[in-house]
């Protein structure tokens, strides 16, 4: 608990003292379950003086339902129902206001701890929901005076309300830094949550003073999906809002320490104002689950104070300059505390505060005030138990009473540490209000000093070398083409040092002090000479890509050599040349026949591209865009029939089924599709629609492990569509990363095409760092829906002797066999004690789902029919193996009998899905009636017995020969009979009787009986 000093001397002159405080609203704060009637209180302190109040009350109306206001402080005049704004509008939206004035404008004061006034509230919202009760500028704004002219302002402590409820998430919080501003300067503060645990939505607003600061930017935001600048914008001055929901729709957990974001300001108030940075009422803070199940969420808020050019009375550190004093371990080193404008003083109180991990109290000197000495210090030493390590208190008072007077700058005592922290280790020297508050006063006020702290820093390389500083310059040879890793830095360094300078590249930690075969991309070096470090950046590009567009004319009349391909070349490094598939070296080739024609563009550079081929003289030409980004769906199919006679309709193989001529929205596969002109001539066809490879983003790491942030990130990047650009949680746009100090860094990788990738990496700090990498397959690290072959490798630094504890059990430093799931692994370092603790996600593929689009045959002998597949599920890549009338291994049959088609689906990974689906003619027919004569001679016609309706229930084949002997029979016949025995031998030419048994569903056997020719050869 903070202690005073000058309680006595404020009592002494307090009528000659002017305000130094500002009035405080306290609202009460309460758990109350669905339907309870609460009441909340606004109580008051250093309600001093006032003649008006104003101000707006807020609250979530979807949790509480304002009742009415009551016992208001009888001992306000004219406080009463008539100065509180209750219209149904406002608190339908959850607001009120208040608007009193003393109507004689005579200034009142009431004891602390009053109650002001009272609001009955009924409470509507469900378990775990909660909302704060604020004093906002919503709708009116918050004015309070002593003298009807001059805005005193107010400070209010907001009140909350939470409902109960079984399972109610943890309490998240938000917890903001205090930061000093510089006047004028730009100054960010940041946001790190705890708790922060299964949320897929959040919308509050942050209220801050727009007279002290003026919003700048967001920037650094957490590695939330598509979390970034804009879910965030500037409502009005003084009012912040974010808006932010999972576009996955899944819920997403952060570590805790996390930074949320940062915020930077202006600072445009005068030195000594602050402003506090915190939840506000428009829109109130609502954060819940992906489901909208809501979490309570507490802030402590962020401040920025207001430091400017050192004018009046104020507290130093080592002078303006502050200066940071460098020592080596174990050396004393001495802070000097001085004053400015330190004029008729009669008592100073005082506090000090370190890092004692770094700096331990040793001795004071110097006193520079009459009359102080080490009986006016609280030291961490035996005697003073109020005061810990990293504490000093003074505390000094003029017993004449008549003020001390001391030049600016002059040095009122020194405090000496020991450094006891590790080389590279470092603290602020700070005056704090604990243990004791800071307090001045003269002999008619008190003073508000303004504070410039000190730093310490314990290196050993504090020292400025004896030798210039180093130069350099940085060379650069791009790659040749796109995707060529032939590029070169050349690195120059000019010195006149004796010892000669090292080199640590971003690329794998090279340490040459050039680098050779280097792709696009963004290089840094570090280059130390002694204790000088400087790092040098460098940034490859690729040349542009060559691009083709053609323009093919088909030959007409059909079969004679009048086509054409005219091309248009862009991008590349001009002059072209061409070479043709058919010897061609021109750009345009023309009075060419039908045929498949390749082109291979070549560039100044060396450079090459062939386009897709180009068809001349199809029946049906198609122009490919193919998708942008993988898993993307914006690829399209535009076709160009030229056979038969026009119109044509067209039939695709899409769910639904499009029948326009041209398709988009198309995601990567293959496309079928029918074409039927004018006089029923049909013709099929199938497009591939392709997508780049998905943006995959690994990375080399330098960990820090002496903790003097050397950590760096080596990102290499594949597929994707070049070039790429990098925007990393810490605001850094270069493709590596250097100078780290423990933590997480996430970037947002967008290729040419504007497709992104978001990627984190762990630099871990200290002696135990830990990484979990599980084997990919594909885009998923479980091969198959429902298969458990996850495995997962862990890569430890630091220490020597490990033990292991997985989630599930499992002591071993990796896992296999693993189904999908979360997995976190803890390690320990035997011999120092030390845990680093990851988790990882082993996500399996969907399962298979095939759907089916059909073409009737006409009749059950005719080949017309065709039938296709769209696979949906496990990892895209698929192969096609079809059986039965007719074979294949493409995603579509065309020209196919009826009958039962079997197909076994192979993805990338090699799982398997098997299924079968029954091709029927498009005829009328009666079921269990079967074709007349059928020829197995394996021409791809009439090749199969066919019965109507064979696949609708359970059934049993006999067939028999003329003289009634049984020479097949099949239980569930599938249409499948090519005239063979029992043995799979073919059975003679001629006439068979069949049987078939059906049973329909719960009911009696039915027998259908017929006779079937079967001829091989034609009389």
């Amino acid at each position: 608990m903070s202690k005073s000093i000058l309680g006595i001397i404020i009592a002494m002159f307090a009528s000659l003292l002017v305000r130094a405080e500002q009035p405080i609203f306290n609202i009460s704060s309460t758990d109350a379950n669905p339907a309870q009637i609460i009441d909340i209180d606004f109580n008051v302190d250093n309600f001093s003086d006032l003649i008006a109040v104003q101000y707006s009350v807020n609250w979530n109306p979807d949790v509480l339902k304002f009742r009415t206001i009551k016992n208001m402080n009888t001992s306000v005049p004219g406080l009463n129902s008539s100065v509180f704004g209750t219209p149904q509008v406002f608190l339908d939206a959850g607001k009120f206001t208040l608007a009193w004035i003393e109507s004689s404008l005579t200034q009142i004061t009431i004891p602390d701890g009053s109650l002001f006034f009272t609001v009955e509230f009924e409470v509507v919202g469900d378990p775990c929901q909660s909302t704060l009760i604020a004093i906002t500028e919503d709708p009116t704004e918050i004015s309070v005076s002593e003298d009807g002219v001059n805005n005193v302002g107010l400070i209010s402590n907001n009140g909350q309300l939470n409902v109960p409820g079984s399972g109610c998430a943890e309490d998240i919080s938000f917890i903001g830094t205090s930061v000093v501003g510089s006047c004028g300067a730009n100054t960010c503060i940041q946001f790190t949550v705890e708790n922060f645990v299964t949320v897929g939505a959040m919308e509050f607003s942050l209220s801050y003073n727009p007279a002290v600061l003026q919003f700048d930017k967001f920037r650094n935001f957490a590695p939330l999906p598509g979390f970034g600048e804009g879910n965030t914008n500037l409502l009005s001055p003084g009012t912040l809002r974010v808006l932010w929901f999972d576009s996955n729709v899944e819920n997403d957990t952060l570590p805790d320490g996390t930074v949320l974001f940062e915020i930077c300001f202006d600072v445009i108030g005068t030195g000594g104002q602050s402003s506090n940075i915190t939840f506000g009422n428009d829109p109130p803070p609502a954060i819940s689950d992906i489901d909208g199940n809501p979490h309570v969420v507490n802030i402590t808020p962020a401040t920025i104070t207001a430091q400017c050019a050192l004018e009046g009375f104020a507290l130093l550190i080592n002078g303006v300059e502050q200066d940071t004093v460098c020592s080596m371990p174990g050396e004393i080193v001495c802070f000097d505390i001085q004053v400015n404008d330190f004029d008729d003083i009669i008592a100073l109180g005082l506090s000090l505060n370190w890092d004692p991990n770094v700096y331990e109290y040793d001795h004071l000197e110097a006193f520079g005030i009459p009359g102080l000495d080490l009986s006016g210090f609280g030291t961490p030493t035996p005697g003073f138990p109020d005061v810990e390590e990293g504490e000093l208190t003074m505390s000094w008072i003029d017993l004449s009473l008549e003020g001390v007077t001391l030049p600016d700058f002059a040095v009122i005592f020194t405090v000496c540490l020991k450094a006891v922290g590790a080389a590279g280790t470092s603290s602020p020297i700070t005056f704090s209000q604990t243990p004791l508050e800071i307090e001045a006063a003269t002999i008619d006020s008190t003073l508000v000093p303004s504070l410039l702290h000190g730093f310490g820093q314990i290196s050993a390389n504090c020292d400025p070398m004896g030798c210039d500083n180093l130069s350099y310059t940085l060379d650069r040879t791009h790659p040749q083409c796109p995707r060529d890793c032939n590029g070169l830095l050349n690195l120059t360094v000019v010195e006149n040092c004796p010892e000669a300078p090292t080199y640590l590249w971003s690329r794998a930690g090279e340490t040459t002090q050039d680098l050779t075969g280097v792709c696009a991309g963004t290089y840094t070096v570090t280059i130390t000479l002694g204790n000088q470090v400087v790092i040098a950046t460098e940034t490859l590009v690729d040349p542009p890509a060559i691009s083709v567009t053609g323009t093919i004319t088909n030959p007409n009349p059909p079969g004679s050599n009048t086509g054409a391909v005219d091309i248009t070349v862009t991008g590349g490094t001009p002059p072209y040349t061409y070479l043709w598939s058919n010897g061609a070296m021109t750009q345009d080739i023309s009075g060419v026949g039908a045929g498949v024609y390749l082109v291979t563009v070549t560039d100044s550079r060396s450079c090459t591209f062939i386009p897709d081929p180009y068809i001349v003289g199809a029946d049906v030409a198609a122009s490919v865009t193919h998708v942008t980004c993988n898993g993307g769906a914006n690829g399209a199919i535009n076709l160009s029939p030229a056979f038969g006679t026009p119109p044509y309709t067209f039939v695709w193989n899409t769910i639904p089924v499009q029948t326009t001529e041209d398709i988009s929205g198309l995601k990567a596969g293959t496309y079928c599709v029918t074409i039927t002109d004018f006089v029923g001539s049909t013709r099929d066809t199938c497009i591939n629609v392709n997508q780049p490879a998905a943006i995959v983003a690994s990375a080399t790491i330098t960990h820090d492990i002496n903790e003097n942030c050397q950590g760096a990130i080596d990102l290499n990047v594949t597929g994707g569509t070049l070039p790429f650009t990098y925007i990393w949680s810490n605001g850094a746009t270069s493709q590596d990363l250097t100078s780290l100090c423990g933590g997480q860094y996430c970037v947002t990788i967008t290729d040419g095409n504007g497709c992104t990738q978001d990627a984190c990496f762990n630099v871990f700090s200290g002696d135990v760092g830990l990484s979990l990498e599980a084997t990919q397959y594909g885009n998923y690290q479980i091969s198959c829906s429902g298969l458990c072959d996850g495995a997962v490798t862990s890569t430890v630094t630091g220490g020597s002797t490990f033990t292991y504890l997985w989630s599930n059990g499992a002591t071993t430093p990796n896992i296999s066999g693993v189904c999908a799931g979360s997995y976190t692994l803890t390690v320990t370092d035997v011999q120092s004690g030390n845990t680093s603790v990851a988790t990882i996600v082993l996500n399996a593929p969907p399962p298979f789902a095939l759907a089916y689009i059909t073409t009737s045959p006409s009749d059950y002998i005719t080949s017309d029919g065709a039938i296709a597949v769209v696979v949906n599920g496990g990892s895209p890549g698929y192969t096609y193996q079809w059986t039965g009338p007719v074979t294949g291994s493409t995603a579509s049959l065309v020209n196919v009998p009826a009958g039962t088609y079997s197909l076994l689906v192979t993805d990338a990974n090699g799982c398997e899905i098997r299924d079968a689906e029954q091709l029927l003619p498009d005829v009328d027919v009666d079921c269990y009636t079967a074709t007349r004569v059928f020829t197995p001679n394996s021409d791809g016609k009439n090749d199969y017995f066919i019965i109507a309706c064979i696949l609708d229930f359970d059934n049993h084949l006999y067939i028999y020969n003329r003289f009634g002997g049984l020479v097949y029979e099949t239980i569930n016949y599938q249409n499948n009979w090519i005239g063979v025995d029992q043995d799979d031998q073919p059975v003679p030419d001629g006439g068979y009787l069949w049987v078939l048994e059906v049973t329909r569903q719960a009911g009696a056997p039915e027998i259908f009986r017929g006779t079937v020719n079967l001829v091989r050869t034609a009389d």
